[in-house]
């Protein structure tokens, strides 16, 4: 994925499309080319280093395409529904393409004017909060809109939030870790044992002595023995500080045996 954004942004394409994605989408790559103004990047089979600018626009197209982690912040959200079963198969009374290059210096003057007008207007407040970390496009494209009488631009988006399997995998692990061990805090070792416990079942088998808190910790790691406790340390110090549903991962004190965590409940949290 890397090396794809890379060229595409030694390239300057002004657009660039991602069709059919059949998987969910999880990059820090894009992450950071959503965010930051310009990117390195190293060129290949060279020493050289160079500073790529970012203003591309990135689509992507799938059905029910799924984004996780931080990307779900950095989207926004169309979604087409033909409402019936062959979309391919209808038809249509206008060419949309030649539709909107006929019209395409009109569309280009409404938004301009929108966006002055609201600029004009002294940029009054609308029902809605800040967009951290994208001001400039929250300030110039979604206030003007919403001002003009257009729902909220990421309405749609929330709901991409709440299909992220990492983000409601992460909460149920802190729902469940906070249920067995309180306030007590924990190495990313003793977190792992609590979570790999078993215990012996009927037959003579054995299950896991906190299911709850196996099944969120498969959820966002993937399955038991394919990650270590030293990978579980790591996406504590990812979510660590992070609210959630109520919940934090907190950074503890330190022992001898590691950095010690612990879940911090917002509706008891002290002030400091």
């Amino acid at each position: 994925m890397e090396k794809r954004i890379d060229s595409l942004l030694l390239k300057g394409d002004a657009l660039t499309v991602f069709d059919n994605v059949d998987r969910a989408v999880k990059s820090d790559v894009l992450c950071q080319v959503t965010t930051q103004a310009h990117k390195s990047i190293r060129v290949l089979a060279q020493s050289r280093i160079v500073e790529a600018p970012t203003n591309v626009a990135l689509y992507m197209t799938g059905n029910n395409l799924t984004l996780i982690g931080d990307l779900t912040r950095r989207a926004v959200l169309t979604n087409l529904d033909a409402g019936c079963e062959r979309p391919e198969l209808r038809e249509f009374k206008r060419d949309a393409i030649a539709h909107v290059l006929k019209h395409r210096a009109e569309g280009i003057r409404n938004v301009l004017v929108i966006a002055k007008a609201y600029l004009d207007a002294g940029c009054p407040k609308v029902d809605a909060p800040p967009f951290g970390s994208f001001e400039q496009w929250d300030r110039m494209v979604r206030r003007p809109l919403m001002w003009a009488g257009w729902p909220d631009p990421l309405g749609p988006a929330g709901s991409m939030r709440e299909q992220d399997h990492e983000f409601g995998g992460m909460v149920d692990l802190m729902v469940s870790w906070s249920e067995i061990q309180g306030k007590q805090e924990a190495t990313a070792a003793e977190l792992y044992e609590l979570i790999t416990a078993r215990v012996p079942l009927m037959g003579g088998d054995y299950g896991p002595q906190y299911p709850a808190l196996q099944d969120a910790a498969v959820t966002v790691l993937g399955a038991i023995g394919k990650w270590s406790p030293k990978e579980l340390g790591y996406r504590l110090r990812q979510w660590s500080g992070r609210i959630v549903s109520g919940y934090r991962v907190v950074h503890g004190g330190k022992s001898k045996h590691g950095v010690k965590w612990r879940v911090e409940s917002m509706t008891t949290a002290s002030p400091a």
